[in-house]
């Protein structure tokens, strides 16, 4: 689901909005209080909402029922999250989940269980080499012209800012995640940049260790705010299927070959938050990885 919405349906989106929180008390983050009698209504056309083909509609009428805050409306929304394939639509209830304080601990595992599959999938592509995206047999790069290239394409970035909107999710309703964010290593190899600086954040304020090796490859790839680095130069059309392997799992997602500005800050303060110190330079940072002290944190028998 991609482009300008058109004006029948956001006049649509409005009117179901208006149906759902008509005569409803504001309360706190956007939330209104409702009778449990209003409350099952508006489960109802929620429920209702989602039997439409169109995942346009179904994503509105998350939006719409999300500031609603009610148990019902807290269990649609979370029934809906696991069955839609759609990942703007799951982007939109992801939103809605975030004022459900009613359901605030069923809301909390689900989403920490979205966020988890998310990064376990990413985790496996890069295992086994795997961009994520089509790829032109004739030069050994992402195909992002073909229908089928950039459907994909279009739809890994839906999925991206689903995980970003399910992070901001669950920091809301639960702003002390403890350890949750060292399941959420592998997502630093995303290209979306908002993605990856919520991340670094959340590793950072939870100083996980264990993600020191993956932000030192990050600090190599992006040294500056307004440069990137690839390393050895390689063949897509050539032989070497190793080498090409590797340079695609760290840049086959055209969004990383750039320079990226909100991902380096997020990084060096990523790094200090958790090393206590600064480090002007990648070199700087690796000298820092190589003492002893931090090797024993990184493997989790000194903190």
């Amino acid at each position: 689901m991609t482009g300008a919405r058109p004006l029948s349906r956001i006049v649509a989106m409005a009117g179901v909005a208006a149906f759902l929180l008509a005569s409803a008390p504001a309360h706190g983050d956007g939330a209104v209080a409702v009778s449990e009698e209003r409350g099952r209504s508006v489960a109802a056309e929620l429920t209702k909402a989602w039997r439409d083909d169109d995942p346009l509609k179904r994503a509105q009428a998350a939006e719409a029922a999300g500031p609603v805050d009610h148990p019902r409306v807290g269990q649609v929304l979370l029934a809906r999250l696991k069955k839609e394939p759609d990942a703007d639509a799951q982007a939109s209830i992801l939103r809605a989940l975030r004022t459900q304080t009613s359901s605030r601990e069923a809301v909390i595992e689900r989403v920490r269980a979205y966020v988890r599959v998310a990064a376990e999938a990413q985790r496996e592509r890069t295992a086994r080499g795997d961009t994520g995206l089509k790829i032109d047999p004739r030069t050994g790069d992402v195909d992002l012209t073909s229908p089928e290239g950039s459907a994909l394409a279009a739809r890994r970035g839906a999925e991206a800012v689903a995980v970003l909107d399910a992070i901001g999710t669950l920091t809301a309703l639960s702003p002390e995640l403890g350890a949750e964010p060292a399941a959420w290593i592998p997502l630093l190899g995303s290209g979306n940049d908002a993605l990856v600086a919520a991340v670094l954040g959340a590793l950072g304020k939870a100083k996980v260790w264990a993600a020191l090796p993956s932000m030192a490859d990050l600090y190599d790839m992006y040294p500056t705010a307004d440069s990137w680095e690839t390393g050895a130069v390689v063949d897509l059309g050539g032989t070497n299927a190793t080498a090409k392997a590797k340079w695609m799992v760290r840049f086959g997602d055209p969004g990383k070959r750039r320079a990226r500005p909100a991902v380096h800050e997020a990084l060096l303060g990523a790094l200090t938050a958790m090393c206590g110190e600064t480090f002007a330079t990648p070199e700087q940072f690796r000298v820092f990885l190589a003492r002893q002290d931090a090797l024993r944190r990184i493997e989790g028998k000194a903190r």
